[in-house]
């Protein structure tokens, strides 16, 4: 599905078709889990449940337009429109005073991954947010402490209702991304990494922790498939939090990335990146 959507001459309208999955949305993002572990994924196929949905979206969405195409056009985004189209373009120097909390773009260049900060944590399973282990202790009559249980699962997120929480390894890779007026830290999280490397955080750490059992899979030790990231220039789109602004903060996490020729070439033009020294 990455290389379909990324791909430079896909058409523009996509319709998916997901048999045995489940589509979740997370802070605006579509994400799929598949189930039973057989599921099959159809991208614009020539088949009629996904013409009969095209018919029925366009006619439900654009009653009078006359044109599938121009309608549908009003509604699905692609990469470049979301970096293209964005208002808001800042320099790494600049992103500290910004006073109000929005999505802003970025060009930059991957100079470094940072080895003591862990490059994944675990999550919850419902809302994605990190996860608590620990253990529950009980005082016996002596003052001394048995361990009820050790495996106590919290999540962190005050609204997750969720009672029955498997934990899940999900990308948080450090960043630092330097442009012509400075470094910035930014976190590459579990969306955009997937299409990067093609691989889940759970399978990398498989194989790392096979390798050197001593680091637990990569505190110290980063995944190689990581080096492809080092002095490569991208297009960020991050978002500058109420936390950032608040604690002064300049560890930002990023919505979205590109290192498409096209687009860097389209916002280098746009913004005049190369004339800020």
């Amino acid at each position: 599905m990455s290389d379909y959507m990324n791909g430079k001459n896909r058409e523009d309208h996509v319709v998916l078709l997901v048999h045995f999955g489940t589509v979740n949305i997370y802070q605006e993002k579509i994400g799929l889990t598949n189930m039973f572990e057989a599921s099959r994924l159809f991208i614009n196929s020539d088949i009629d449940e996904i013409r009969e949905f095209k018919d029925r979206y366009v006619e439900k969405e654009f009653p009078q337009s006359s044109s599938s195409k121009q309608s549908c056009s009003q509604v699905i985004s692609n990469v470049e429109e979301q970096f293209l189209n964005a208002g808001d373009f800042v320099f790494n120097a600049f992103i500290s005073s910004i006073e109000v909390e929005k999505k802003v773009v970025i060009v930059g260049t991957v100079i470094a991954i940072s080895n003591h900060k862990p490059w994944y944590y675990l999550a919850c399973n419902h809302c994605k947010k990190q996860i608590e282990e620990r253990s529950q202790l009980v005082e016996k009559e002596d003052g001394s402490f048995d361990v009820l249980d050790q495996n106590i699962i919290e999540c962190t997120n005050g609204d997750c209702e969720a009672v029955d929480i498997t934990p899940i390894h999900r990308y948080k890779i450090p960043l630092r991304v330097q442009d012509s007026t400075g470094t910035v830290s930014c976190t590459l999280f579990d969306y955009e990494a997937i299409k990067l490397f093609k691989k889940t955080a759970k399978q990398l750490l498989d194989v790392y922790t096979k390798v050197d059992s001593s680091t637990e899979g990569g505190f110290q030790t980063l995944p190689t498939e990581f080096d492809t990231l080092i002095n490569r220039k991208f297009a960020f789109q991050i978002k500058v939090s109420s936390y950032n602004i608040a604690n002064q903060s300049e560890n930002y996490g990023i919505s979205m990335l590109s290192s498409d020729d096209d687009i860097l070439s389209a916002l280098e033009k746009k913004w005049k990146i190369n004339e800020v020294i």
